[in-house]
């Protein structure tokens, strides 16, 4: 659902509280007139019962005092005898329809909610119904007496009395009943009845007012904790957003956002995820560049080779569709090259527009542009003033006419700074339709041209260290040349000595072909020419000594092309033969081997030679030959990880391990 619908949920909400605590405070305004109407019509029957008493009573002086009604009729109004009979009989009457409709009237039946009401209704049902029984009988008896021929002459009450009218002597009798029982059981039973009830209605009325506040309270509150929830959700999934960006800024690009809400957040969080897997993307182009550098320096590069690493890795990781390296002419030199237009490569997606390209390059407003050696970033509609400066040289390869021509949609140019200072720029351009680059492209290049520069500058030192290293290396390698010449030489003495023509001759021919390869030029070779040369130099050591030297020379064919240093294993094998073999009075044996080496998930080589022979002690340990020296010295220059570890036991042997990890 989104934000906005949730919004428009959460004031529907509201809305329908307001609603909600309007409607239940008319129902308790309602529910409390009809309360108050109900206990009205009660005591308005109270009122009826009173008058239906007083009416009686002037009927009885309008019969048997009408001398009283003469002498008053001219103070006080009181009515004739039928017009009184007519209102009694008519209050009667309205007075059972009243009484009936209050009495069966659904809400008295709701306010009967204890045994003690429901006794005291019954209780009325009853009363009313003996008083209607009453009412019904004074009237039949009045209608008896009004037939009496002297009803209303004077002195008619004092007859009655000494008379014996048995229908007058009934009627008394009625009337005496009927109003001792309205005036005190009926009419004071139907007051505490409706006292009751209005009590029963108080506490009604409270219940409600209870039920109105409890009910506002948990609506009200129920909206508040709906609110703050939806509050606290959008905080709390603003806090991730908050939290992923600051976790970005410090460089962090493994964060990732997982907000599966079905809204604008979740919409939010799937493009921070793309932009932080863009930026990673950008920042790991950059790493390959140095990957690419690095397995082309390795190579022995120029540096074109170099060069075009960086305009490669510039195209291929960023969908630039083409990149050109601009040399400033005072650098040429530095770097060996005579075309300041260096390395170009790009992706062919309009041909017109890289030649367009080109042309620009050439302009003077461009040129001037590339002096001021700071980075700049033309979009298409700074580039559409550069084709009026571009000169087109007619009958010249490659010339383009000024119809129809394609216009590159951005250029990016930024200068390339070694610690000398200003060599040239590096130019990308985007072509394509509809394709442009963009401010996060820009600012990404301005760092990858700073590493580009950093890469160009460690380049040129490091050519400088290869210089000095390999010059101090060959140094340390021509030592060796004479110890091993002076060596050899006094083997070739010993055998003219004990007269060995054939053997002399043999040692001579393998002389020169160990001659032809330390005399070769190259400060590095194979594992296995390495060991094709100290075989050669054990066989003439083993001429010399015969049968009391054993020899065992060998290594794993899968490092056979392994590169090491030439001439690193000589001087071990002869420090081994003169110092370890030579002195014993028994035959001894010499082992070189050379195989693979894997420690803590790296892989090496490890090169051996071992005898059996003389040892020293551990005092002795410290006194090191001059070639065993110089194989260390030249181990440090060529490798950072490199160990050289001599193992020795008096009259036990030596064993001396060259373990070299990648």
């Amino acid at each position: 659902m989104k934000i906005r619908l949730k919004f428009f949920f959460i004031n529907g909400v509201i809305f329908l509280t307001v609603i909600f605590i309007s409607g239940l405070a008319i129902w308790s305004i309602n529910e409390n007139k009809k309360l108050d109407s109900t206990i009205e019509s009660g005591i308005k029957l109270i009122g009826d019962v009173r008058k239906i008493h007083g009416l009686m009573k002037d009927i009885m002086f309008d019969i048997f005092t009408p001398q009283t009604y003469r002498l008053l009729k001219d103070l006080v109004y009181t009515p004739r005898l039928n017009t009184t009979i007519i209102d009694f009989n008519n209050e009667v009457e309205h007075f059972k329809s009243s009484y009936n409709d209050f009495i069966n009237s659904s809400r008295v039946k709701k306010l009967l909610r204890d045994e003690e009401l429901e006794d005291e209704y019954v209780t009325a049902q009853k009363m009313s119904e003996k008083a209607f029984l009453k009412i019904d009988s004074f009237r039949t008896g009045l209608k008896q007496v009004l037939e009496i021929s002297n009803i209303g002459e004077e002195g008619i009450y004092k007859q009655i009395q000494t008379g014996n009218e048995k229908v007058v002597n009934e009627f008394f009798g009625d009337l005496r009943s009927t109003s001792y029982y309205l005036t005190n059981n009926f009419e004071s039973f139907l007051n505490h009845f409706v006292n009751s009830l209005e009590r029963e209605s108080i506490i009604i009325r409270k219940q409600i007012l209870y039920l109105f506040l409890v009910l506002t309270l948990l609506v009200g509150l129920f909206t508040v904790v709906l609110t703050l929830e939806f509050a606290r959700r959008i905080s709390s999934r603003l806090q991730k957003v908050e939290n992923a960006f600051q976790k970005v800024s410090r460089g962090d690009f493994s964060v990732r956002l997982d907000i599966r809400t079905g809204d604008e957040f979740e919409l939010l969080s799937n493009h921070l995820n793309f932009f932080i897997k863009k930026l990673k993307e950008k920042v790991d182009s950059v790493l390959e560049l140095f990957e690419g550098a690095g397995s082309t320096i390795t190579g022995k590069p120029g540096f074109q080779e170099i060069f075009g690493t960086v305009v490669k890795s510039a195209v291929n990781d960023s969908n630039s569709d083409g990149a050109l390296i601009l040399i400033h002419k005072k650098s040429l030199k530095m770097f060996s090259l005579s075309n300041s237009h260096i390395s170009f490569f790009g992706k062919i997606v309009d041909s017109k527009a890289i030649q367009v390209f080109f042309k620009i390059c050439d302009t003077v407003k461009f040129k001037k542009l590339l002096k001021e050696k700071s980075p700049f970033f033309l979009h298409k509609r700074d580039i559409q003033d550069y084709p009026e400066d571009i000169v087109f040289r007619e009958g010249t390869p490659g010339s383009l006419s000024m119809e129809g021509i394609s216009i590159p949609n951005s250029i990016i140019g930024l200068p390339l700074v070694i610690s000398s200072g200003f060599i040239g720029n590096l130019l990308l351009i985007k072509a394509g339709e509809n394709n442009s680059f963009t401010d996060l492209d820009f600012i990404h290049f301005i760092t990858f041209a700073k590493y580009v520069s950093l890469s160009i500058d460690n380049f040129l030192k490091y050519k400088a260290l290869l210089k000095k290293g390999e010059a101090e290396y060959k140094a340390l390698q021509s030592q060796i040349n004479p110890h091993f010449l002076y060596n050899v030489l006094n083997n070739f003495i010993g055998l003219n000595r004990l007269q060995e023509r054939k053997l002399l001759e043999q040692a001579i021919f393998s002389l020169k072909d160990m001659l032809r390869y330390t005399l070769e030029q190259d400060i590095w070779t194979t594992v296995e020419k390495e060991f094709i040369f100290i075989n050669k130099y054990c066989q003439l050591q083993q001429l010399r000594f015969q049968d009391r030297l054993e020899l065992e020379v060998e290594y794993e064919p899968e490092i056979a092309d392994y590169r090491i240093p030439k001439l690193i294993l000589q001087p071990v094998v002869e420090n081994a033969v003169i110092h370890g073999i030579e002195p014993l009075d028994r035959p001894g044996k010499l082992r070189v081997y050379a195989g693979r080496l894997a420690s803590n998930g790296k892989k090496g080589l490890e090169l051996c030679v071992e005898d059996d022979g003389q040892g020293f002690a551990e005092a002795e340990e410290d006194t090191e030959d001059i070639g065993l020296r110089n194989v260390k010295e030249r181990l440090n220059l060529a490798y950072r990880n490199v160990s050289f570890n001599i193992i020795t036991k008096k009259e036990k042997g030596t064993r001396v391990s060259i373990k070299i990890m990648n």
